[in-house]
Formats: C-alpha cells, sequence, structure tokens
C-alpha cells in the first residue's frame, strides 16, 4: 500500500463526501465522485478542493442544477488540476453500487 498516493471514493452522498474529504484532508491526492449529490456541500469549500476529481455520472439521474454545480469544480481549462467529468450512456443511478450484483438489474 503506498500510503502517499491515496484517493477517495464515494457514489451520491457518498460522492458529496468525497468533495468535502478533499476540501479538508490535502492528504487525498485525488477523488472519484460517482453520480454525486451536490446540494449537501456548501459552494464555499469548492476553491479550497485543489486536488483533481473524477466526476462519473448516469445518464438518468442528473439534472442541470447538480451538473451545474458539478461544472464549477470542473472549469473550462481543468488541465492545471486535472479534472474531468464524464457521462455513461444507457446507466442510471443504481448502476455504480455493487447492488446491481445482487439484484442482477
Amino acid at each position: 500500500m503506498d500510503l502517499c498516493r491515496i484517493a477517495v471514493m464515494g457514489h451520491s452522498f457518498g460522492g458529496a463526501t468525497v468533495i468535502e474529504a478533499l476540501c479538508k484532508e490535502v492528504n487525498f491526492k485525488c477523488g472519484i465522485a460517482l453520480d454525486v449529490l451536490m446540494f449537501p456541500l456548501d459552494e464555499e469549500i469548492y476553491a479550497r478542493v485543489k486536488q483533481p476529481i473524477f466526476f462519473i455520472n448516469s445518464e438518468k439521474f442528473q439534472w442541470a442544477g447538480n451538473i451545474m454545480a458539478m461544472r464549477k469544480l470542473v472549469p473550462p481549462d481543468s488541465s492545471s488540476t486535472q479534472r474531468k467529468m464524464v457521462t455513461i450512456k444507457g446507466t442510471v443511478h443504481q448502476s455504480f453500487p455493487d447492488f446491481i450484483f445482487l439484484t442482477g438489474n
């Protein structure tokens, strides 16, 4: 285990926790937010997040207001912070957690 390269990852409310954790703990080197819910977060923390973030969204779950909040963390020229956002076609909010393997859907 390389403790110098720790990442944090979460889904839904856990995705919001990813952003909060990156804001508060510089030892996390990057974050992955799966279909994140942005509304629990106070926008004032956005500027304090310095690490790379990869947003992976489902096609069917996201809405304009939530995407706009994510875009505040992924500026048009995000090459300096290595931040990206993608949407996976044909996916729903439940596509990301391991629950899908239990139900088979």
